[in-house]
């Protein structure tokens, strides 16, 4: 029988044994691809979504929406599309990630192991028709979001960037191991990802402003795309970047500040 002393990075994940789906941070990503879409939102629904010591950090909560295809990553070839939203937590700023749909299941569950990102699994396509790309996502057959984005001919910076370029913040949380009471663990964590972003053979950068348009499902209890429905477009871009996707940070204990 194996002692504890012998359990190594190399059995770094849940469960011990052949059934890993992960390795450690750093995970690389190369040539992804991102339509980000920034709005303001109702906020209706919002605030039950932010773990205890989270508030909203505008009366018109501000979204960041974003779908990816990712060709090159630890996790294989997959789709993603997550809804942020701009929070303050003891008076610093982060993008709160309540809602998270992946079509990888490594993915899916390293995020929510690791950082507690809210993935679930879903039906996910990008694609380009002619210059407009296309994203669509599905959950059991339902609609949960459908975006059009025609990008300008020259590469741009979004002047609203700055709007969203905080640390994102999830809440780890894994359950009590007798399926009763709190959770054995219960943390936020921050993430510092930024993104390195491609050029072309002139120099210039893969990151483009553009028009979008997105259309949301009907929503549900557990998959509520709803409460994300745009109120006020601000802006929209697409980027093509590398990143190293970082272990977080832990900020606050809940179980320890007992």
């Amino acid at each position: 029988m194996s002692s504890q002393s012998e359990i190594s990075d190399v059995t770094f994940s849940q469960p011990y044994g052949a059934a890993q789906l992960y390795h450690a941070p750093l995970y690389k990503y190369r040539n992804a691809l991102s339509i980000n879409l920034l709005y303001t939102v109702e906020g209706t629904g919002l605030a039950e979504m932010l773990p205890p010591g989270l508030e909203l950090a505008d009366a018109d909560p501000v979204i960041s929406a974003v779908v990816s295809a990712y060709p090159e990553t630890p996790f294989g070839t997959y789709n993603e599309v997550w809804f942020y939203v701009r929070v303050k937590y003891q008076g610093t700023t982060f993008m709160f990630n309540p809602l998270i749909y992946v079509d990888s299941d490594s993915s899916m569950a390293c995020g929510r192991e690791m950082w507690g990102f809210p993935k679930k699994m879903a039906t996910l396509a990008m694609r380009q028709e002619g210059e407009r790309m296309i994203f669509s996502g599905h959950k059991n057959g339902e609609k949960l979001i459908d975006v059009s984005f025609v990008p300008e001919k020259i590469s741009g910076v979004p002047s609203m960037i700055g709007e969203i370029s905080y640390p994102s913040l999830t809440c780890r949380l894994i359950p009590n191991r007798l399926g009763v009471g709190e959770p054995d663990i219960a943390q936020l964590i921050a993430t510092s990802n930024p993104k390195y972003i491609r050029v072309d053979s002139d120099g210039n950068e893969r990151r483009w402003l553009g028009q979008a348009q997105v259309t949301l499902g009907e929503g549900s209890v557990t998959h509520p795309v709803h409460v994300f429905k745009p109120k006020k477009f601000l802006q929209a871009w697409m980027s093509n970047y590398d990143n190293d996707l970082p272990a977080g940070e832990l900020i606050h204990d809940y179980k320890l500040a007992k």
